[in-house]
């Protein structure tokens, strides 16, 4: 059920904020038995972003491009790539994916985070101290 897929996505991402990567990776594992094919993306793009931050660079790789079968457009994922690929020191693709996501944002507001964190990831200005998305969003849930 979409209920269960959501419920677990949401755990992962508290154990990815907790750095309890491998909990993270089971909570994924969960929710990829509750998705459909179109509902893969996202579960992928977490698969991938909890290698990135575990430095598990060709397992990140692995995800994002199932991620990106699903929609080769999704900012999320090409955004995880972006970050895997400067995690692994490869300045070209780092931009090139970078410079992608740059397009598709052109427009977006000057303070939209992740238009501040791919500046950043780019070596552009850096963006002012915020809490996780998940802490923050938790965080006006309970307000």
């Amino acid at each position: 059920s979409q209920y269960m897929l959501r419920y677990n996505l949401s755990w992962s991402r508290l154990f990815l904020d907790e750095e309890a990567y491998d909990e993270a990776r089971v909570r994924c594992d969960s929710a990829l038995e509750f998705s459909t094919a179109l509902s893969r993306g996202p579960v992928f793009q977490l698969i991938a972003e909890i290698n990135v931050r575990d430095k598990q660079y060709e397992e990140a790789f692995d995800a994002c491009e199932e991620a990106l079968r699903i929609n080769p457009n999704y900012p999320d994922a090409l955004m995880t790539l972006a970050k895997a690929y400067h995690g692994k020191g490869d300045v070209a693709m780092t931009k090139e994916i970078g410079g992608r996501l740059l397009d598709f944002w052109k427009d977006a507001d000057a303070d939209f985070l992740m238009l501040q964190n791919l500046r950043e990831l780019l070596g552009g200005e850096k963006p002012p101290s915020v809490t996780s998305p998940t802490t923050a969003f938790i965080a006006s849930a309970s307000d």
